[in-house]
């Protein structure tokens, strides 16, 4: 049995899921499993149910028609070469056509909609395909999570360049996202729509998340790189990156410190480490988020054990006269003193 056949069904004759559990005596949740496909409808409630959405029990029981995959980059690859003919009418009738033997073939729909959004059209042939991609996609109502988001995401995304914030708005939110994925789509649909203080909101929180993200990805990337040049390439990127941007409060120069003392280069881990002084001392003056107690204890103790580590390389001395310096020395004593004083404040 096909899910799709039960939801459709039941929206012809205008019940929700609701209103056809309190007829078969049955919860709401049950009805949801049966049109999601996470469970099968038990044989006693075949009947009721043919009856309550006014169908043979054949009719749910016939399977709808899917087109697999090849199929669909045929249809995909013939309707690309008619936009790109500027054979509208033709490509119209295609899609007609093919969703009508596949009515309830979600990917097909999608499919389509995709093509008629990326298509070079004449301006006025843009408009009309776009339209009719809405019309494709409002039908996309199945059971499968990710054809319904990418649904939801290609939809919002044509009404955005149709220059209808609100409709963008309302397509994203009849979906559950992870939390980075339309956070672009959001912050341009708040900024057509004039609400400029929460687009900026919005856009500053995901350049922040996305910049995070990155950081993490060159991390991922260091670990798993056995060369030590390429690996020293990747941290320097990495500290370049959060250093910029603000982010981590001198993780990555801490890390590169210590990369530096492993590969034997002492001045350049002596500098390394100054860095993440600095970075991490502005990152506390900047934002009382990060002035916890927990937090403080932690990068102090970063600190200390950075420190005593590259003290404990005797044999470099030019190390130790970097360390030795009265800049250096003054700046490890002043964050120290920095770190205490914000100690104290939290406590």
């Amino acid at each position: 049995m096909d899910p799709n056949r039960i939801r459709q069904r039941r929206k012809e004759r205008g019940l929700s899921q609701f209103e056809l559990a309190q007829q078969l005596h049955i919860s709401r949740k049950k009805i949801s499993q049966w049109e999601r496909g996470e469970q099968a409808v038990e044989l006693e409630m075949l009947l009721p149910l043919a009856n309550a959405l006014g169908v043979m029990v054949e009719d749910l029981l016939l399977e709808t028609e899917q087109l697999d995959e090849k199929e669909r980059e045929a249809f995909r690859c013939q309707l690309r070469e008619m936009l790109a003919e500027q054979r509208y009418e033709e490509a119209c009738f295609l899609i007609q056509e093919t969703v009508s033997r596949a009515p309830e073939d979600d990917r097909l729909k999608l499919s389509a909609a995709t093509v008629l959004f990326m298509s070079d059209l004449t301006e006025d042939r843009t408009n009309e395909a776009w339209e009719l991609a809405l019309e494709l996609l409002n039908q996309i109502d199945g059971w499968d999570n990710e054809i319904r988001k990418a649904a939801a995401f290609t939809k919002a995304l044509i009404l955005l360049m149709m220059e209808d914030g609100e409709g963008c708005q309302q397509a994203l939110d009849q979906e559950q996202w992870n939390p980075m994925d339309p956070i672009p789509l959001y912050a341009s649909a708040y900024q057509n729509q004039g609400k400029k203080e929460d687009a900026i909101r919005l856009a500053q929180h995901g350049l922040y998340q996305g910049l995070v993200s990155c950081s993490s990805m060159l991390e991922i990337l260091v670990r798993c790189e056995g060369d030590s040049k390429r690996r020293l390439k990747l941290m320097k990127k990495r500290e370049l990156l959060e250093n910029s941007f603000g982010i981590n409060q001198g993780t990555a120069s801490l890390a590169l410190c210590h990369e530096y003392l492993v590969q034997g280069l002492p001045q350049q881990a002596a500098d390394a480490f100054c860095k993440a002084i600095q970075a991490m001392q502005i990152a506390l003056e900047e934002s009382s988020l990060f002035a916890k107690k927990d937090f403080l204890l932690s990068k102090k103790a970063e600190v200390q054990l950075m420190h005593l580590r590259m003290q404990s390389l005797e044999e470099e001395p030019d190390l130790q006269s970097f360390l030795k310096t009265e800049p250096v020395k003054s700046r490890i004593r002043e964050f120290k003193n920095f770190l205490d004083k914000m100690e104290k404040k939290t406590i």
